[in-house]
């Protein structure tokens, strides 16, 4: 930047040459009695301000006062845009006002007679600066304007070259908005407006009540206002039937109501054709393989049977376990096909007590682990109605992970709490904490632990545990949820509804 040089006084030298050196003494007071009132007057228009606008540049023109007349460079002259980020116009004008009055009410009380031309030369700075930091404003907005522009020129293109559409809702007129994309995706002729109805309309008639109750879900302010869905969308013309993936986000006024509802919308229709044949084909091989598996199984039982000697008996236990281990791995994939295909794991409830089932967990657990100790607790009733194997197959995973992850000289916490209608179940181990990038995928399918040395002890199985546990909880109308650091251990809480017989 170049400076000026001296600057032209609104009056000639003479007497009051070198008179604001008497402000010096007081600049202190003039700058908080200032900042003290630019607070007030904000909090009266209804802002909340803990700093003026201007405060980075204020001391610089109070300088400006103070050694108005001599002979200085002039590097506080001009503001730079760091001295006036996010003030407006109106905002600076205001404060500045404040600092003009504020300089003279200071003088006057530390009884500093400020001659006509030193009051002239304060209004002159003043003045100056409402010049100078207006025309850096409108550089600046214009600079940003420029940029903003030329970023949603790239945004654009970009989103025209990978086919994503965008949308804005306005929750309180009703009023939406669809870019030529979305409109394309829902058979809507370009010239023709968009609207919620036609929204909904475009939907698959089995997809519809679940959008929509998500929809209202994330316009409720409790919920955070993100947004990310994928369902069917058959279009206004009932065209061909295709996958759709949503995500937006709610903008909130200060009374918590949905204001502006922004999304993009994208065809990832063969992206789920290609996941779907990959599930069926996986549900497919594993009933396929259970057959030629339940010969073996059959065939390693029976020869155990035969008082074989020493080393074949090893050999044929070696086979069944190996079996039974394939019989899980095979059992997971089936339930993986199921909950990805059919809507969730079917389950048969029956009346059950969930603490006397625990109990029998536990035991069953450290007998095969006699050195491990784990502790359970329970509170109130643990009766309800739920598919006992399905129960059985979520505890005997989470407690497998807790001895498989918890540190071997710390005891393992089971705790089961009556909480009204439900059942507050929770497992704890003090083990490596699960890495935060790791907490929002560790319930996806095909994802393994991976927590230090804890891991290399881990069976190697296909990482789908923990997301069947989370279907089979699911699927009782439950919760499955985790939270780990160092401190408190990583603790899996099921809440799970009593639900009844059917």
């Amino acid at each position: 930047m170049t400076f000026p040089g001296p600057r032209q006084l609104p009056f000639p030298p003479g007497s009051g040459w070198g008179e604001g050196r008497l402000l010096q003494d007081v600049k202190g007071e003039i700058l908080e009695e200032w900042k003290r009132r630019v607070r007030s007057a904000a909090n009266g228009l209804g802002f909340v301000r803990t700093e003026p606008a201007l405060a980075r540049f204020a001391p610089n023109l109070v300088d400006r006062i103070i050694f108005a007349g001599e002979e200085v460079s002039g590097e506080v002259l001009i503001p730079s845009a760091r001295f006036i980020e996010g003030c407006t116009i109106s905002e600076a004008v205001r404060e500045l006002s404040l600092l003009r009055s504020t300089v003279q009410r200071v003088a006057a009380r530390a009884g500093i007679k400020l001659s006509s031309h030193m009051v002239e030369l304060v209004h002159h700075e003043i003045d100056q600066a409402i010049a100078e930091i207006t025309a850096e404003i409108h550089r600046v907005a214009s600079m940003q304007r420029a940029l903003r522009e030329e970023d949603e020129d790239r945004m654009r293109l970009a989103l025209e070259a990978a086919k994503v559409g965008t949308w804005e809702f306005r929750p309180q007129t009703g009023e939406l908005t669809w870019d030529a994309r979305c409109k394309e995706l829902w058979g809507l002729p370009q010239h023709l407006e968009a609207s919620y109805e036609a929204f909904v309309c475009g939907i698959h008639p089995e997809d519809r009540a679940r959008v929509e109750a998500i929809v209202q879900h994330t316009l409720d302010p409790r919920n955070g206002g993100t947004y990310h869905i994928e369902y069917r969308a058959i279009g206004l013309d009932g065209g061909e039937e295709k996958w759709v993936a949503c995500q937006g986000k709610v903008f909130f006024d200060p009374h918590g109501r949905a204001e502006r509802f922004i999304g993009t919308v994208l065809d990832v229709t063969e992206r789920r054709r290609e996941a779907d044949f990959r599930e069926r084909f996986v549900g497919m091989l594993g009933h396929d393989l259970r057959q030629p598996l339940s010969v073996v199984s059959f065939a390693s039982e029976t020869l155990s049977k035969q008082g074989l000697q020493r080393d074949s008996g090893e050999l044929v236990r070696r086979i069944g376990r190996s079996a039974d281990r394939m019989d899980r791995m095979i059992r997971d994939l089936l339930d993986f096909a199921r909950g990805r295909q059919g809507g969730g794991i079917p389950i048969a409830r029956k009346p059950l007590d969930l603490h006397e089932l625990m109990q029998h967990l536990v035991d069953e657990i450290a007998t095969v682990n006699p050195r491990r100790k784990i502790q359970l607790a329970v509170d109130g009733d643990g009766r309800g109605c739920w598919d006992p194997d399905r129960i059985t197959q979520v505890f005997q995973n989470l407690l497998g992970n807790a001895v498989t992850y918890g540190k071997s000289d710390e005891p393992i916490f089971v705790v089961m709490v009556e909480e009204g209608a439900h059942l507050d179940v929770s497992i704890t181990n003090y083990g490596p904490p699960i890495p935060e990038s790791d907490r929002g995928m560790i319930f996806s399918p095909y994802r393994r632990g991976g927590r230090g040395r804890a891991a290399e002890r881990a069976p190697r199985g296909l990482g789908l545990g923990l997301y069947i546990a989370q279907e089979i909880v699911r699927a009782h109308g439950g919760s499955l949820e985790v939270t780990s650091d160092r401190d408190t251990g990583t603790t899996f809480t099921v809440l799970l509804p009593r639900g009844h017989a059917g």
